[in-house]
């Protein structure tokens, strides 16, 4: 199963950190350490590709179930999936 851990647009454009995403890297660790090992990170606030590139990438990569980040900040993150949505392929129940 391949897994994507995203990050999403929390700063800014101009107020870009250049420390990693240390919450996001912990929790590919753990992944992996679980025997986990098709995991990648796609770091959307560092990168800041435009919601056209992140939803080719998605169809491009075909991940694993995906939701919506935790840390929303309201406007900023809130909905940020829903573009992305139709590249995800169909959910399992």
């Amino acid at each position: 199963m391949k897994i994507f851990i995203c990050t999403s647009r929390i700063r800014p454009d101009g107020q870009q950190t250049v420390f990693p995403p240390l919450g996001s890297m912990s929790i590919i660790q753990e992944l992996i350490k679980h025997g986990y090992d098709d995991t990648y990170l796609y770091d959307i606030d560092g990168m800041r590709p435009s919601i056209e590139e992140v939803a080719a990438h998605f169809r491009r990569q075909h991940p694993a179930p995906t939701g919506e980040p935790s840390e929303s900040t309201g406007d900023q993150t809130d909905g940020a999936a829903r573009p992305v949505q139709p590249s995800l392929p169909t959910r399992r129940q």
